[in-house]
């Protein structure tokens, strides 16, 4: 697991200078802060999003960013890798931006690296149901999204969002 996080993170840390680390006793709701505190307001519960049929989103237009999370009455730890999925997406976001690159391009470019780790990672049929729900040009994004909600920690995907998408 460890060679599969360093290279994730590994892929973040060519877009940015290394900074100095969050505190170890870092929090989901840390990661949230952060998120608001740096241009990316964090709803819980909304009702124009939250209809039954998602956990969450991250949505951008231009400049304004979003994201939306859909726990319900109760956070569990669902909840929390739909939080560390999002933030993956303001990640790729923020990353693409940088580079340039579509909006549906994953951080780690080589594809063939990528499906290595999905395969080693992600269950058959959380493959299957990407593929099911989604248009084929957003399953790269949502492959990489998927194996970071489990394999990077609240802290780990802070470090990564500060070296990517915070303004130095």
């Amino acid at each position: 697991m460890k060679i599969l996080r360093n290279l994730i993170i590994g892929a973040c840390a060519t877009m940015a200078t290394a900074l100095p680390s969050v505190a170890s006793t870092y929090s989901h709701k840390d990661l949230i802060d952060l998120l608001d505190n740096n241009g990316i307001p964090v709803t819980i519960n909304n009702s124009t999003y939250c209809d039954g049929t998602i956990y969450g989103n991250y949505r951008f237009s231009g400049i304004q960013r979003q994201m939306n999370l859909c726990p319900g009455a109760e956070i569990d730890d669902h909840d929390l890798s739909t939080l560390r999925h999002e933030t993956w997406h303001a990640i790729q976001h923020c990353v693409n931006s940088t580079r340039g690159t579509d909006a549906n391009t994953p951080v780690n470019t080589n594809i063939q690296e990528l499906v290595e780790v999905v395969n080693t990672i992600l269950p058959h049929q959380v493959v299957s149901a990407i593929k099911a729900g989604y248009p084929q040009e957003h399953w790269l994004v949502e492959f990489e999204a998927n194996v970071v909600e489990r394999i990077l920690t609240a802290e780990e995907l802070a470090n990564v969002f500060i070296e990517t998408c915070t303004l130095r």
